[in-house]
């Protein structure tokens, strides 16, 4: 057996690499550099230096463990890859001829953010491909090159992956905690990355296959209510590419299964979708903040601004410049079909005393196929009950990636019964309401940026009650 070590200044997270149960085995291996002749030596390297020749025939890793820790974040987060199966085969110092992989390993985390302290369950990671170098045109080339650039072409099977993986990474932007939720994935996946040059740190990446994302349950806030969840999200059919100048995503035939969401209104009148953000990862101090003095009683927090990394700060503004740089074409967005059943939405007015809650519920139907690349919009055609007795429905035609945005709906519900709204009635009208129904037509149609609005309201039988004191 034979291992290396080589220092890793560079990073600020710890990884750790060891062979649980044998060593890493490399066979066939052969270093060395032929002394017949003596050719003249190569400019591109220092004093002459001849490059390394280098050929492993088999490089194999079993039962090995992989761990990656970034003690700093807040949560912690540890992320395992364990055991770990590694397998490369062709493997050439400069990447000359293309290098076949495997690799299966499972993969968990432990984190203190996990719903009752518990560590993620562990999902799988298999991954099967070539890894090569190639030339501008995808001829096969070899490291320090002119324009080469590195490729990955691959097989990418992901199961049961637990999404909880992403809460120290969400935790800085989002106020949302992720209480479940597990990724599954089964699709081809192309990466290409220049290796010198304009976009040298931007991959090209593509993905073709499916999706799915299971048991989602969310919370957001101090308080903790929930704010999303799911059975299931999938996408079956889907085709992304993803470079520096554009976007293409076909979301193929998508399906929303068990969908739950919340809107509420808290007493102090904010919507809970206000606290989704973090304020302070939103908040950007006024131009010439930096050279202005620290205002009384800010000092500590002056400070810790301007003790921000100078790399933290050159990422800013590269991110910055990303942004407002010309992006090229627009993206080319669409699917080709979106499936929705047993969706529910619940509203919560807790201003009001007693409180207002409302639902839809039963929500299932269908969108037809759109594309950003074609004129034709998508029919529309779902249902639901509001409050589980009056009967809704929405029909007619949707284009939302197009240059200008296209509608052309109508929605319907026929006998909400008003003693529902009591409440608001009370407030604002100084009565309850003893007994009546409401129903509504809406018929909304934007084109070319113009609005033609049509509103229908029906009251039945509303009856007023007592004035309230």
């Amino acid at each position: 057996s034979t291992a290396a070590t080589a220092p890793l200044s560079a990073l600020s997270a710890a990884v750790v690499v060891s062979a649980a149960s044998g060593p890493i085995i490399v066979s066939a291996a052969a270093s060395a550099v032929s002394t017949s002749s003596t050719p003249a030596p190569d400019p591109a390297t220092a004093g002459g230096a001849r490059p390394l020749e280098l050929h492993l025939a088999e490089v194999v890793c079993r039962g090995c463990r992989l761990v990656y820790v970034e003690p700093a974040r807040v949560p912690p987060s540890r992320i395992e890859l364990a055991p770990l199966d590694l397998t490369l085969a062709d493997v050439e110092a400069d990447l000359s001829r293309p290098i076949t992989f495997t690799l299966d390993t499972g993969l968990a985390a432990a984190q203190a953010t996990v719903a009752g302290g518990k560590s993620a369950a562990p999902g799988r990671i298999k991954l099967a491909g070539r890894l090569m170098v190639v030339g501008p045109n995808g001829e096969a080339s070899a490291l320090g090159r002119p324009a080469s650039r590195l490729a990955l072409q691959g097989r990418a099977d992901l199961g049961e992956v637990d999404l909880r993986l992403a809460q120290p990474y969400l935790t800085p932007l989002l106020n949302v905690d992720l209480q479940s939720g597990r990724l599954a994935t089964g699709g081809d996946l192309d990466l290409l990355l220049a290796l010198s040059g304009p976009g040298a740190d931007l991959p090209s990446v593509s993905y073709r296959g499916r999706v799915e994302l299971q048991g989602l349950r969310s919370h957001v806030g101090v308080a903790g209510d929930e704010l999303l969840a799911w059975r299931k999200l999938g996408f079956d059919a889907l085709a992304v590419a993803w470079r520096p100048s554009a976007l293409s995503a076909d979301l193929g035939r998508i399906t929303l299964d068990g969908l739950q969401t919340r809107l509420i209104i808290y007493p102090d009148a904010h919507l809970n979708l206000q606290d989704i953000v973090r304020r302070d990862a939103t908040s950007t101090p006024p131009a010439g903040a930096a050279s202005a003095p620290a205002a009384p009683g800010r000092g500590s927090a002056a400070a810790a601004g301007s003790a921000a990394p100078s790399s933290a700060n050159h990422s800013a503004t590269a991110s910055n410049a990303a942004v407002s740089a010309p992006t090229g074409a627009a993206p080319a967005l669409g699917w080709q079909q979106l499936t929705l059943s047993d969706g529910a939405i619940y509203f919560s007015d807790r201003t009001l005393e007693p409180g207002f809650s409302a639902r839809l519920s039963k929500v299932a139907g269908q969108i037809g196929a759109v594309s950003s690349a074609k004129p034709e919009p998508a029919r529309v055609e779902l249902t639901g009950a509001v409050d589980d007795v009056a009967p809704l429905r929405i029909a007619g035609r949707i284009h939302p990636f197009g240059a200008r945005l296209y509608t052309d709906i109508e929605a319907g519900v026929r006998g909400i019964p008003l003693t529902r709204v009591s409440s608001y009635a009370e407030r604002y009208a100084g009565y309850a309401i003893e007994k009546g129904s409401l129903s509504l037509t809406l018929r909304y149609k934007i084109d070319q940026g113009k609005l033609d609005a049509q509103n229908q309201l029906f009251l039945d039988q509303l009856t007023f009650g007592d004035e309230v004191a």
